[in-house]
């Protein structure tokens, strides 16, 4: 019998023979695992929903998902037929499978591509493409037993009723290969999967990195942080656009964002390195606009005025939780950019909204994070694949 390896509801998406085991800790955290009375044994389990970001951080985006089929076409031996299916085809099946409903296949030995002939063949498979209670097993069933299994689970995602499902690992294949532990088993999210944040200073890291474990749990290990509390090399715009000239030149090959600030000195950094070919895994972004910068109390040379700051003064500080009504925050103008022919504008005493954020979370006292939910969303989004 192959052992079942990784499920939701009662469709399987994976197994493993007897002398292979396919390893899916990337999938989960390692806080993910729990006793399962009902298969005695231990499981990593996590909730559909609570797992489609780190789905998506593994470059499961639904065009990642398109380009994985295509490459696993590309793979195929010269002697296996291109499937008879597109992505789309494909896809539009799967987005409608309600993994609840699919009857779950007894373990057995199957031959290669027997397992998935047998699994798409099901009513929940052919309500979509009735095509499919009729593949091939050595061709079609084949080329579906090599699509990797986050593909499979991303596409499930688009279907409501998967999103409250369980994905379970079963760490039965582990053990066939020596592995008598789960914590043997399970693997850290590796270094080229994680996503190093390079940002104009310390502070802006500092503030990331405590907050990152509060608003996006899920996928906190995807991410590391220059880990310098002294002479941090990237502080100003200037040097990190010299940090990015020389990685290109290197082609380094690790996962790098680099986050500059939403005014003037960033989007004059931006444009800058917008002229550099930079290494595939490597992007560059400014903060994005925030709602209520729109219309903040400046203060410069021609005197106080209401005025909309993205693009010009927005820093990190600007997503902390500093916008009381009754102290609403100020920026001042200082420099002119003769490039984008604006002022840069810094804000007023973000210092202190600075401290008074590490404070209040090292303290465990109630802290607004909203703002820096929304800004962990935009980063996990421009993360390069």
């Amino acid at each position: 019998m192959m052992p079942l390896n990784l499920g939701i509801g009662s469709l399987e998406t994976d197994w493993s023979a007897y002398n292979s085991f396919r390893n899916h800790s990337s999938l989960f955290l390692r806080d993910d695992l729990r006793p399962d009375a009902a298969l005695g044994q231990p499981v990593f389990a996590r909730r559909l929903g609570a797992m489609v970001r780190r789905l998506e951080m593994l470059g499961y985006t639904l065009d990642g998902c398109e380009r994985q089929y295509k490459e696993t076409i590309a793979q195929l031996p010269r002697y296996y037929a291109s499937p008879r299916f597109s992505f789309h085809d494909f896809a539009k099946v799967i987005t409608h499978v309600d993994a609840a409903k699919v009857e779950r296949l007894e373990e057995q030995d199957f031959d290669l591509g027997e397992f998935a002939r047998d699994l798409l063949a099901d009513p929940e498979f052919t309500k979509t493409q009735p095509a499919f209670a009729d593949l091939d097993r050595d061709d079609d069933g084949t080329f579906f037993e090599w699509l990797p299994s986050p593909l499979i689970l991303r596409l499930l995602a688009e279907h409501p009723a998967n999103l409250e499902l369980e994905v379970v690992w079963r760490l039965d294949g582990a053990r066939n290969i020596g592995l008598t532990t789960e914590n043997e088993a399970f693997e850290p999210t590796s270094e080229s999967e994680r996503c190093l944040i390079v940002t104009e200073g310390t502070s802006d890291g500092d503030i990331l990195k405590t907050s990152l474990p509060r608003v996006a749990p899920d996928v906190q290990d995807f991410f590391h942080f220059v880990d310098m509390k002294d002479n941090y090399p990237f502080t100003g715009t200037g040097n990190v656009v010299r940090f990015c000239q020389g990685l290109a030149k290197i082609h380094i090959q690790n996962r790098i964002l680099v986050v500059l600030d939403n005014d003037t000195t960033g989007r004059e950094a931006l444009e800058d390195l917008k002229k550099i070919v930079l290494p595939p895994r490597m992007r560059v972004t400014t903060l994005p606009d925030h709602p209520k910068c729109s219309s903040v109390r400046t203060l410069g040379p021609s005197g106080v005025s209401i005025e909309n700051v993205n693009g010009t003064a927005v820093a990190i500080e600007c997503f902390l939780d500093i916008w009381d009504d009754t102290a609403p925050p100020e920026v001042r103008w200082s420099s002119y950019s003769k490039k984008l022919k604006t002022n840069q504008g810094a804000l007023i005493g973000k210092e202190e909204y600075v401290a008074r954020f590490h404070e209040r979370i090292k303290r465990a006292q109630p802290y607004n994070l909203d703002g820096l939910d929304a800004l962990w969303k935009f980063l996990i989004a421009k993360c390069p694949a």
